[in-house]
């Protein structure tokens, strides 16, 4: 077993993927951590492997500022109009093939872009993200996104206020993963904050 930190520091290493009509956050780099400024925006931040990994585990190191997300009364988080976390930290898992010429026709832009990213000869199967959640029902839930079935979602994380938090997963059964994407969002629920990501560590075989 074997473990690697990602460089957050260092903008070189990530790529950041422009949903179009949608906001992008504002990111910026420190030493030693990552700062996204969300503004009712929302932007995938990527980080490829130059090859697959068997992902055995993950744990996440951050802090929020500022309020968290405005759910609207009566809808669960993850619904339409409240599809808002703090936090998600996506696996991005490999596939067998990419996509086709018309499956790429009919793809969401961010699966295209995404992709463009991945190690050569790599499609996508799906992304398992790990996530934050404020609703308490929702620990340790899982869901598949309401509009895309290749976006799976587990909450390990409930946050009830701004300030230090984890995020920590780990899998029985490996996951061969081409990438991380980290996902923070405010666009669904107008809302605005500021996450610092201080360290990922990736346990891998």
């Amino acid at each position: 077993m074997a473990a690697f930190i990602l460089p957050m520091g260092k903008s070189e290493s990530w790529k950041i993927v422009d949903y179009g009509k949608i906001p992008a956050h504002l990111v910026s780099f420190a030493d030693t951590s990552m700062q996204i400024q969300v503004q009712k925006s929302a932007a995938p931040i990527v980080y490829p492997f130059e090859k697959p990994l068997f992902v055995t585990g993950v744990q996440v190191q951050s802090s929020v500022s500022g309020a968290l997300p405005h759910l609207p009364k009566g809808l669960q988080q993850g619904q339409k109009g409240a599809d808002d976390a703090t936090l998600r930290l996506g696996l991005i898992v490999r596939g067998d093939k990419k996509l086709n010429w018309f499956q790429r026709k009919i793809a969401p832009r961010w699966l295209l872009e995404l992709e463009k990213l991945m190690p050569q000869n790599y499609g996508i199967r799906h992304v398992q993200f790990i996530s934050t959640c404020q609703q308490r029902e929702l620990l340790h839930k899982k869901r598949t996104h309401y509009l895309d079935s290749s976006l799976k979602e587990e909450c390990v994380t409930f946050l009830e206020k701004a300030g230090p938090f984890t995020l920590s997963k780990k899998w029985t059964q490996p996951l061969q993963v081409l990438g991380v994407w980290i996902a923070t969002d405010g666009d669904d629920t107008q809302s605005r904050f500021e996450l610092n990501i201080h360290n990922i560590e990736i346990s891998h075989k």
